[in-house]
């Protein structure tokens, strides 16, 4: 198997979807066929997949890309992005209200302004 996988947001008339396909072109596979608009980030182990959603962001674990429950974020995700460990997540709300998210461990999000 290739070690490259890269995850992609397309739009698809008027919703997005999330799609992973292989460093080699091979494996283009749906994950979600409607989020957000939002670049997908993943962990640095590659063992996990957040991406944002209506509401909030999901963490998908790889290679099932399964969904685990939803991180909520009221006013929508406008960027996500792993700590370097891999342990927490920041999400970045959308609007101006500039709230940032940490999440430990795929847990609730700690919101401050």
């Amino acid at each position: 198997p290739n070690p490259i996988v890269i995850a992609y947001v397309v739009r698809r008339g008027t919703r997005h979807e999330l799609r992973v396909i292989e460093g080699n072109g091979d494996g283009d596979r749906l994950v979600d066929p409607d989020v957000a608009p939002v670049r997908p980030a993943w962990r640095a182990d590659t063992q996990a997949l957040a991406y944002a959603v209506r509401g909030g962001a999901r963490i998908a674990a790889y290679p099932a890309l399964t969904a685990r429950a939803t991180l909520a974020a009221p006013r929508g995700v406008a960027a996500l992005a792993y700590a370097p460990a891999g342990d927490r997540l920041a999400v970045a709300g959308a609007g101006a209200s500039g709230a940032v998210g940490i999440s430990a461990a795929g847990g609730p999000v700690a919101w401050s302004t």
